[in-house]
C-alpha cells in the first residue's frame, strides 16, 4: 500500500492511496518503493486541477476561495441550469 498526502490544485491537501499485490515479507521494502514510485509518477504527470485518473480521493482537498462559487453565483447557476 502506498499513501501520499499532497497539495495539488486545491487549497487543502488531498490523500491518495494505492494498493499493490500481496507480497512476502522479504519483498515488502521493494514492493512499497514500487507502489510509491508509481503513485508519485501518477501525481506528477497529471493535471492538478483535475481528479487523479484511476484513483479515488481518500480525503478531497478544499477548493481555494477564488474557485468556490458565492451564493449569488450558485443561485444563478441553479436558475439557468448552467453546469460549466
Amino acid at each position: 500500500m502506498a499513501l501520499r498526502v499532497t497539495l495539488r490544485g486545491a487549497q487543502w491537501p488531498e490523500a491518495y492511496v494505492r494498493f499493490g499485490q500481496p507480497v512476502a515479507a522479504a519483498e515488502l521494502p521493494a514492493a512499497l518503493q514500487r507502489e510509491l514510485a508509481a503513485l508519485d509518477h501518477d501525481l506528477q504527470t497529471s493535471d492538478p486541477e483535475r481528479p487523479l485518473a484511476g484513483y479515488l480521493r481518500a480525503v478531497p482537498g478544499r477548493q481555494s476561495r477564488s474557485a468556490r462559487l458565492d451564493l449569488p453565483s450558485r443561485l444563478l447557476t441553479l436558475i439557468t441550469g448552467d453546469r460549466a
